[in-house]
């Protein structure tokens, strides 16, 4: 949960960890492509220009390879993906099935067959408490839509907004894994751990039935 200040507004409050990659060069090759005009994601990193200078060849190399192999995240292009990342989810939406019902009413009802809410990760356990501490961060949800056209129009339309007044700017990005099948082989271990579980549509749910499996909407639902 945020705080509110005087004036009435939400105060989000700040998360700082160790981040799993390390050291100038290696955010440089990761984090670069970030950088180019197709990328749809609000988030603008910035190099250092003398730190960049002072790059070997092969990181410069590298950095330019990681960007043009692979489906880049946040990036709508020839890939036409079709799996996106919402983040910056409000408190409000505090569970699956009421960002389902958000996402629905913004007009995309019917027009996905994944939907994976991921909560804001709770603060450790204090001395003396049975519960986490407030939320640390935001919610933010993968989707899969039918068709890449529909997910584009997800991101024109929402991309940048905010639900209310004083609520945090939504991002909606394409994801790096792509498509329903990747989506239920990535996903599978929280399942499995019964840390979360998909929502899937009904024609999802037939689609596959190796192991393993996992609860969904109250039904065994196998993943590949």
């Amino acid at each position: 949960q945020s705080d509110v200040d005087a004036d009435g507004k939400n105060q989000w409050p700040l998360s700082i960890a160790v981040a799993k990659v390390q050291g100038f060069s290696q955010n440089y090759v990761r984090f670069h492509h970030l950088l180019e005009d197709t990328s749809y994601t609000l988030c603008k990193p910035y190099f250092d220009p003398r730190a960049v200078a002072a790059l070997s060849s092969e990181s410069l190399a590298a950095a330019k390879q990681t960007g043009s192999n692979m489906v880049r995240e946040g990036v709508l292009g020839d890939s036409s993906p079709t799996t996106l990342i919402i983040r910056n989810l409000p408190s409000a939406l505090d569970s699956q099935d009421v960002a389902r019902g958000w996402l629905d009413g913004a007009g995309f009802g019917s027009q996905y067959n994944f939907f994976l809410y991921l909560p804001a990760k709770r603060r450790r356990l204090e001395s003396g408490t049975s519960t986490g501490g407030a939320g640390q961060g935001l919610a933010y949800a993968f989707v899969n839509f039918y068709y890449a056209e529909t997910a584009k129009a997800c991101v024109d339309k929402l991309n940048g907004q905010t639900l209310s007044e004083g609520d945090p700017t939504l991002s909606v990005v394409a994801a790096r894994v792509q498509g329903l099948r990747d989506c239920r082989s990535h996903f599978s271990s929280l399942c499995e751990g019964g840390r979360v579980e998909p929502w899937l549509a009904p024609d999802a749910q037939k689609a596959h039935t190796s192991v393993p499996t996992a609860a969904v909407s109250g039904q065994l639902v196998r993943f590949q």
